[in-house]
């Protein structure tokens, strides 16, 4: 092989003539030269390959980016008015002076090359007049007078492939071509033969032998329906007639009418023998002609071995409570407001749900005594669409997000260890009165005092902290998650944007826009982080986009192979994801084996609306918009080697229609594990939660 440097020393006729890429072959990895040969590029314009090479392997297209990428590099790249696209290997080649100046000179009707002087004095090397010699006193070549070598070889190969009868010679062409301008004609005298007919000169010994004859299908015999002087009980009557006439081909029991006659004379000729004649042919063609053994297998040796239900316990089953969560509003408006979502706290005592009036309530998960309760959103705001507890004890505090505000509430609540909670509340004050505003924040983040946020928390030391204020273009808020060591949280928005929030800080920053070269730029459905590593889980429409918040980069992406995403759930240990779509399906990921998923199941007959996985037990749920909630065991070994095993072992209803609320299906919206506990609670859009317990 050349070295790279003999390479650039090789002359070039011209700046726009390129080396032959088979002058020479380079062992670098990072070889892209097409090797298609060739052919017409615009075959390829609607596949994804633009040919293949030697040994059948498709060539893919590079990345050309869409018109958004081509704008930007358009703004961006000072070199874009010189860039041209190879139609060969669909590479960007950035035009050198010299081309430039070429081009220049094309277009407006020059030389091409500007070495080339059209109006030089023209020197006549040689003359008209006849001369007695040559012009030149080469000697003739050899070529010229002795028989060429490669000539005799190609024309002993010609005579070696017409005596084996690979190349025809004229007379047999003339006879192929006779043949088929008499199958032209109609005579088909060649072309019908007895398919059955499978004597021993007509095959090879070997094929016989491999494939024995069978004889064909025998006729049924015929019976004394089709006898021309058949019993009196064969005739049909009036009645038998007239049903006979009404019924289809395949419900008769004969496919003809028998008919008596008085001798053989005075049958008359059979009007169905054309169309049973070719009903014959048509059962002997179709006929098998190898011997095929049946295989006899159970059914249920087919399905996969799953262990009973009863023998997965402790998994929540039993109906404990079942309780409105905001009555009085109930009363007023003569039906519910829909629970929006349920967060249990890190304790397991106590539980906050949200509604889509704009409340948010705090319960005790055993009693559901309302402990706490406030109206931070108006329900012609579009209310309350999410609330998470923090999931650090340290931090005891909730998140709510509103649905048409775009503004996310911070409310510390002392439900929990009063010892935490004036902790955090000292601390909180403390750093509300150092920290200053982020002037690079992408969220307006708004400190607010215990009497500002007065409105509803009289009765305990609950308060609202501080409120985002997501930028007006990103509309409502879709989805709060928090992270593992409580400092940070998400929010997706209605428009699909992702923000990421730190609470010592008060900062807030979009993590998308430097994770990679290329950000995501589908709309995001909803996200999670991972548990244990800097990792961030981001749910697009149909993928899921894995990307390191550490290195800032996509690690890989999900195909769920699902229509519409709407929720996700990280296992506790970091290496499984599940994920729920609107087109009632559940996808298991093993994130170590590989980006599609290791089980898909449709166990809904409606959309799902959210999965969570419990953070101690070997327990799923998933809740629809059938009215259910299903519970599936969801071991995970610590053996890389055994497989996770899913079984669903109880489907959950305890939403139903009641006194209050009108009719139709109750849509399940919301559920949450209790920390330690096999313990599930569930809210539904009949404005009621309910507690399982195991």
């Amino acid at each position: 092989a050349l070295a790279m440097s003999d390479i650039k020393k090789q002359p070039i006729e011209s700046p726009l003539t390129a080396p032959d890429e088979y002058d020479y072959d380079s062992s670098d990895d990072e070889d892209i030269r097409n090797t298609v040969g060739n052919v017409p590029m615009h075959w390829y314009t609607k596949y994804p390959h633009i040919g293949y090479d030697t040994e059948g392997r498709k060539l893919m297209k590079p990345d050309t980016g869409d018109q958004l990428d081509d704008f930007m590099a358009k703004m961006d790249d000072p070199e874009y008015w010189r860039t041209v696209i190879d139609p060969k290997t669909g590479q960007r080649i950035v035009l050198c002076d010299e081309d430039v100046q070429l081009v220049k000179n094309i277009v407006r009707g020059r030389v091409p090359d500007p070495n080339v002087d059209p109006y030089e004095d023209h020197t006549d090397w040689f003359t008209s007049d006849t001369m007695a010699t040559p012009v030149t006193a080469h000697p003739p070549s050899k070529s010229s007078f002795v028989p060429s070598k490669w000539e005799r070889l190609r024309v002993g190969r010609m005579v070696h492939a017409i005596k084996m009868g690979w190349m025809l010679t004229g007379e047999q062409r003339a006879e192929a071509r006779r043949q088929r301008e008499a199958a032209a004609r109609g005579d088909n005298a060649n072309r019908f033969y007895d398919i059955w007919d499978r004597q021993a000169g007509d095959e090879d010994e070997a094929i016989r032998r491999k494939l024995p004859y069978i004889r064909p299908p025998k006729k049924a015999p015929p019976t004394h329906y089709e006898s021309y002087n058949p019993p009196e009980e064969y005739l049909f009557d009036d009645e038998e007639l007239e049903k006979w006439r009404n019924q289809e081909d395949y419900e008769r029991r004969v496919n003809f009418v028998p008919t008596k006659y008085a001798a053989l004379r005075r049958v008359p000729a059979y009007p169905g023998y054309t169309s049973e004649l070719y009903e014959r042919c048509q059962d002997l063609h179709l006929a098998a002609r190898v011997v095929r053994h049946r295989v006899s297998m159970d059914p249920e040796d087919l399905l996969p071995k799953l262990p009973a239900p009863r023998d997965l316990r402790p998994f929540p089953h039993l109906r404990v409570l079942q309780y409105l969560a905001w009555p009085e509003e109930a009363q007023d408006s003569q039906q519910p407001l829909p629970i929006t979502a349920c967060s249990v706290d890190p304790s397991g005592q106590w539980f906050a749900a949200s509604g889509a009036g704009g409340r948010l309530a705090v319960f005790e998960l055993t009693t559901g005594y309302r402990a706490w309760s406030a109206q931070l959103e108006s329900a012609s705001e579009g209310g309350l669409v999410s609330a998470t507890w923090n999931p650090c004890a340290d931090r005891p505090c909730i998140a709510a997000g509103g649905a048409g505000s775009g503004r996310v509430y911070l409310v510390a609540t002392d439900r929990c260890d009063r010892l935490l909670a004036s902790r955090f509340a000292e601390a909180w004050a403390t750093t509300s009165g150092e920290q200053q505003q982020q002037q690079q924040s992408a969220a307006i983040w708004t400190i607010l005092s215990t009497e500002a946020s007065a409105n509803g928390a009289a009765i305990t030391k609950s308060r609202t902290l501080a409120t985002v204020q997501l930028p007006t273009a990103q509309g409502g808020v879709k989805q709060l998650a928090w992270h593992r060591q409580g400092d940070y949280f998400l929010t997706v928005s209605d428009s699909g944007s992702l923000l990421v929030h730190r609470l010592t800080t008060r900062s807030s920053q979009s993590p998308l826009g430097g994770a990679g070269k290329k950000a995501a730029t589908a709309a995001v459905c909803c996200a999670q982080f991972d548990p244990v590593k800097p990792v961030l889980y981001v749910a697009e429409k149909a993928r899921i986009q894995v990307y390191d918040l550490a290195k800032l980069t996509k690690l890989k992406t999900l195909k769920p192979n699902a229509r519409a995403l709407s929720c996700l759930s990280v296992h506790p240990t970091g290496c499984h994801l599940l994920a729920g779509s609107l087109d009632s399906r559940l996808a298991w990921f093993d994130l170590d084996l590989a980006c599609t998923p290791y089980k898909q199941l449709r166990i809904h007959t409606d959309g799902v609306r959210q999965c969570v996985v419990h953070p101690s037990l070997p327990l799923s749920a998933s809740v629809s918009d059938d009215g259910s909630c299903l519970v599936l065991h969801s071991r995970v070994y610590a053996d890389l080697l055994e497989n996770p095993l899913l079984v669903p072992v109880k489907r959950l209803r305890g939403h139903q229609v009641g006194s209050v609320g009108g009719s139709g299906i109750v849509r399940v919206t919301a559920c949450d594990f209790h920390p330690r506990l096999p313990w599930l609670v569930t809210g539904g859009s009949d404005g009621r939660i309910v507690f399982y317990s195991s």
